[in-house]
């Protein structure tokens, strides 16, 4: 497998509880914060990426699959390959 840097948006919650709707109109101003992933490629569907932390030879940590819509950077780590 591939090693990736993936850069990417995710949603975001700000409040969890009740607020004032002149507070809650502030908050959407805010910039959204990148995710930062670094992991090995197990598939592009084209529509997301299937990436996982850890390779195990036969078996592979969790899995984070990451919807291409939502990606602003991908690169392959190059010189770092599992194969």
């Amino acid at each position: 497998m591939k090693l990736y840097y993936i850069e990417w948006f995710d949603a975001e919650m700000t409040e969890d509880r009740w607020t004032d709707l002149e507070d809650a109109e502030e908050s959407c101003k805010e910039e959204l914060k990148s995710c930062k992933t670094v992991g090995f490629l197990l598939k592009d569907t084209g529509d997301r990426l299937h990436i996982t932390q850890t390779d195990g030879g036969t078996c592979v940590g969790p899995i984070l699959h990451i919807p291409v819509c939502c990606i602003v950077e991908r690169r392959q780590i190059n010189g770092f390959s599992m194969e």
